[in-house]
């Protein structure tokens, strides 16, 4: 029987053991031990709860462009407690100069497509507004390397859409460190955009009608996502849940993988109490 170890037990780690715990209940003879150095899973996800209030102190959404989180809290039995950005309520703020200052309507995906509101918003100069308006004319990138989120925007708005609205944007979702996150692995979307438009602005501004034309085909009464999509009971239930389901996978948590080593005989892991873990992958 093949022995599988997880090390980490954020929402990567749980959804990979999920997913194991699936291929374990149709007979598959494995065996899957997750390992989590924290007392908690989840990783940068938490939440708590304060007077009634829930509150994420990591990412509080995720993008419902990215069909695989939905369809996650589907497969979890989930569906009925997701929910969006309220229609009342569309608007997204960031804090500037000890004041909070309204993101321009029209933004999709932290990229602008209506020019009015864009070009009236105090939140950019004009210096950053006219420097993000030359994404219209820029080239497209040659070769396939991979890059920084972080250089994908400023190579393409510069550097004041990086810090005063992708930066804020994003943080809701990954918090994380834009410089350190890769734009093919969060937002791959961006370099088809750019390959196939060559402007992001243009091809999200296509994109944007294709979603019209999608949402104007929905069945009367039910609802289309909205852009940003969360839990009604707060994102750690996602984990609390996966937890819960993936009956098949030994949790443990408390327990640190200090090193990591390949032989023939397959890999060894080093534990924080001196002891050893074998496993095939």
């Amino acid at each position: 029987m093949k022995k599988i170890v997880i090390i980490g037990g954020g929402i990567a780690g749980l959804s990979a053991a999920y997913q194991i715990h699936g291929e374990i209940s149709k007979n598959t003879p494995l065996e899957c031990t997750l390992l989590e150095s924290s007392e908690k899973f989840g990783g940068k996800i938490s939440t708590v709860r304060v007077d009634g209030f829930i509150i994420e102190r990591g990412p509080d959404s995720f993008i419902s462009q990215k069909p695989e989180a939905v369809a996650l809290c589907k497969k979890l039995g989930l569906e009925d407690h997701l929910t969006g950005t309220s229609p009342d309520h569309p608007s997204t703020y960031v804090y500037l100069k000890n004041k909070l200052v309204t993101m321009p309507d029209g933004l999709s995906l932290m990229i602008p497509t209506k020019f009015i509101p864009f070009i009236l918003s105090p939140l950019f100069s004009w210096m950053g507004k006219i420097r993000m308006g030359m994404d219209l004319f820029l080239p497209k990138r040659k070769g396939k390397d991979d890059e920084s989120l972080a250089s994908f925007v400023r190579r393409r708005m510069g550097k004041e859409a990086l810090e005063k609205m992708a930066e804020p944007m994003l943080a809701g979702i990954y918090a994380s460190d834009p410089e350190l996150m890769s734009i093919n692995s969060t937002f791959p979307m961006f370099v088809q955009t750019e390959q196939k438009y060559r402007s992001i602005i243009l091809g999200m501004l296509a994109r944007k009608r294709e979603q019209m034309t999608r949402q104007a085909k929905v069945p009367p009464g039910k609802k289309p996502f909205s852009l940003f999509m969360t839990l009604k009971n707060g994102l750690d239930e996602l984990i609390e849940t996966l937890v819960k389901k993936a009956t098949k996978i030994v949790f443990r948590l408390g327990v640190k993988v200090t090193n990591l080593s390949f032989a023939e005989e397959g890999w060894k892991l080093s534990l924080d109490d001196g002891s050893f873990m074998n496993a095939d992958a």
